[in-house]
């Protein structure tokens, strides 16, 4: 169960604590370290996926990779080109937590490098996901089969 669950942080005041925190990026040493440490936590997964496999189309010549989907969580990879952009969209179905490993990412007008973590809450909106320079990244959503099963309960 996490912390949530338990009802120990309600979600409207972490939005507010964490609506004026801005993002810190790490020193070089450490966002190495942080991508190094999250590759090989991938890597040593007893599901294992290939590097250069995988990989399909996901919206605007971006591409994504599907690492670990239980129905319930979903863990995957978008990989931009430089100079692409991901529409706006709404978190309407679950938290999303992203690393950046690779490049950078301009999130509502924020810039994000390797090691950079940020988290959308639920209800929250992308109103602008845009890349210069090309990105990887990493993000741990609810898994789409979650909500396609409970709209088919509904």
């Amino acid at each position: 169960m996490n912390s949530r669950a338990k009802g120990l942080v309600a979600a409207d005041v972490l939005r507010t604590m964490l609506g004026d925190v801005a993002p810190q990026a790490p020193g070089i040493a450490v966002a190495q370290r942080i991508k190094r440490n999250a590759l090989r936590r991938v890597a040593s997964q007893v599901l294992v996926v290939p590097r250069a496999t995988g990989w399909r189309t996901f919206v605007a010549g971006t591409e994504m990779k599907v690492l670990f989907d239980d129905g319930v969580n979903r863990s995957w990879l978008v990989r931009m080109p430089p100079g692409s952009e991901l529409p706006p969209h709404a978190h309407d179905d679950g938290d999303e937590e992203c690393v950046v490993l690779e490049g950078e990412v301009w999130v509502n007008g924020l810039r994000y490098r390797p090691g950079d973590y940020t988290a959308a809450l639920r209800g929250s909106t992308h109103h602008s996901v845009r890349t210069v320079t090309g990105a990887v990244f990493f993000l741990r959503t609810a898994s789409p089969r979650a909500s396609a099963s409970s709209h088919a309960c509904a």
